[in-house]
């Protein structure tokens, strides 16, 4: 579902298919009984590209908080992204 989800992410721009991709980004959450840092990220960049930055930011600190130490620059360099307003998705 998340790979899925990460492909309406880059690929799709219209408001009614990035609510899509949210809600079912939102779903794949759910499909583990952990919490994957990955999923959260792709929510959260889902959610920046349909303009709620605060809440993609939100999110995204989420999944830093939940990520191996490998993965927490990535991270990082979205949120720098999102607050400078830059694309996420290039």
């Amino acid at each position: 579902m998340n790979n899925y989800a990460w492909d309406i992410f880059k690929y799709c721009t219209s408001s009614e298919d990035l609510a899509f991709g949210v809600s079912y980004s939102l779903r794949s959450q759910g499909t583990t009984e952990k919490l994957n840092p990955e999923f959260i990220d792709t929510y959260a960049n889902l959610l920046y590209k349909a303009g709620k930055t605060a809440d993609a930011i939100k999110k995204e600190n989420e999944a830093i908080a939940l990520a191996d130490p490998s993965q927490k620059q990535s991270f990082k360099d979205t949120i720098a992204r999102m607050k400078a307003g830059q694309k996420t998705w290039e």
